[in-house]
């Protein structure tokens, strides 16, 4: 998580030393809004600081699109300590219904998914904005019916909004925050290689030219199968993992049988993305018999060449010797590749953290990426999906 402004800081210092007083204390924000935070006064609340931060408003509008726009500015939930993407729960003070929600604090309406709500505000500065309760393509006034009613009735309708997670819509965010085209003039500072995300993997302990990682070169939807295939035909692949389509579906791409990566021997399996599920697992074990039965050099894929595959690829570097920061920056070449994000970007950090930083670890069975024998955890991980002794000497031999 981000860390939060030196106001909040001092703000909610000011509000432990309050509350460890009197219990609660109101703060009056401006002359719309107020803001309080209560806690309990034994020792345990005060050492955790698991003081909510609560601020209300009440109802001043709501549009002909069903937008709600509230008595309360984008700098009053600033100023009380509230920040872009954290998770704040809202609900009615008053009336029969108490039914509330969970929205992220967002600049736009699109920064969340087609259907689900959010309350938008203004970036940091912009004091005279309004907050605004909205649905993605929907109508938030109607679906929370306690709104519209209070509205109808003429009642003042007074909300709380509390702060629930601290930044917890952040790493969403950032993925949604990506964007990628399948124009190849879109990538004209990239080689055919990158644009479709082909490169070799050449992290410590693999062999030189043994293991290779794209795009699909046989899936044309992304204009990069092309680009992929050629790049297979000079690196001279022998072999192809698909982690993308299921038995025959390949075939039925356009031009598939024209391509070079047809003629060779081709495991396909339409992976789920659930990497700790048991389905994963056995498609895992499959794939890596394969490996097992056939030549290098490898070329794995699925449809970005980017999840999947940067799954299936981490866990070999791993098995081969590399180190937590290798897998981490052959993992996140993908990213800069398809959506031009640089290692000294914030949202690298938050991405490797919410991907490959989590998903490796938790699946070899450790607490962390950097907590634990990577090699000999991954190797343990090969004999748990079913893989015999043999098998595993033989992958190992052959991508060393």
């Amino acid at each position: 998580m981000r860390p939060r402004s030196l106001l909040a800081l001092i703000l909610a210092f000011l509000t432990i030393a309050l509350c460890a007083c009197a219990g609660k204390i109101p703060v009056d924000v401006t002359p719309s809004a107020s803001v309080s935070a209560t806690a309990e006064t034994d020792e345990t609340a005060l050492l955790t600081e698991e003081i909510p931060v609560v601020i209300e408003a009440s109802v001043r509008e709501i549009d002909r699109e069903g937008n709600v726009t509230l008595s309360l500015r984008s700098s009053d939930l600033y100023a009380a300590g509230f920040s872009l993407w954290d998770i704040v729960t809202v609900k009615p003070v008053s009336g029969k219904s108490q039914r509330s929600y969970d929205l992220p604090l967002c600049l736009s309406a699109d920064d969340v998914s087609f259907g689900s709500k959010t309350c938008v505000l203004s970036p940091n500065g912009g004091a005279d904005a309004p907050a605004v309760l909205s649905v993605s393509g929907g109508d938030f006034a109607l679906e929370s019916r306690w709104v519209l009613n209070a509205a109808d009735t003429g009642e003042a309708s007074v909300l709380s909004l509390t702060l629930k997670e601290q930044g917890g819509y952040y790493d969403a965010w950032i993925k949604r925050s990506l964007k990628r085209t399948n124009k190849r003039e879109d990538y004209a500072h990239l080689s055919d290689e990158e644009y479709a995300n082909f490169r070799a993997v050449l992290t410590t302990g693999m062999g030189p030219n043994k293991l290779f990682r794209s795009t699909s070169p046989f899936n044309p939807s992304y204009n990069r199968s092309h680009e992929a295939d050629a790049a297979a035909r000079a690196a001279a692949i022998a072999t192809v993992i698909d982690l993308t389509d299921d038995q025959g579906e390949a075939a039925r791409y356009a031009g598939y049988k024209d391509t070079y990566c047809s003629g060779l021997p081709v495991f396909t399996r339409a992976f789920v993305m659930d990497f700790l599920s048991e389905t994963f697992e056995k498609d895992a074990a499959d794939a890596l018999r394969f490996m097992a039965q056939n030549e290098a050099p490898f070329l794995v894929h699925c449809m970005e060449g980017k999840d999947r595959t940067g799954f299936f690829c981490a866990l070999l570097e791993a098995f081969m010797g590399a180190s937590p920061d290798e897998i981490v920056a052959d993992y996140m070449r993908s990213y800069e590749n398809f959506y031009g994000v640089k290692a000294n970007e914030e949202r690298w950090g938050a991405l490797a953290d919410a991907n490959i930083r989590k998903t490796l670890p938790a699946a070899l069975g450790l607490s962390s990426l950097y907590g634990g024998d990577l090699k000999k955890a991954a190797e343990n991980y090969m004999k748990q999906i079913g893989l015999t002794d043999g098998e595993i000497a033989l992958i190992r031999s052959k991508l060393a």
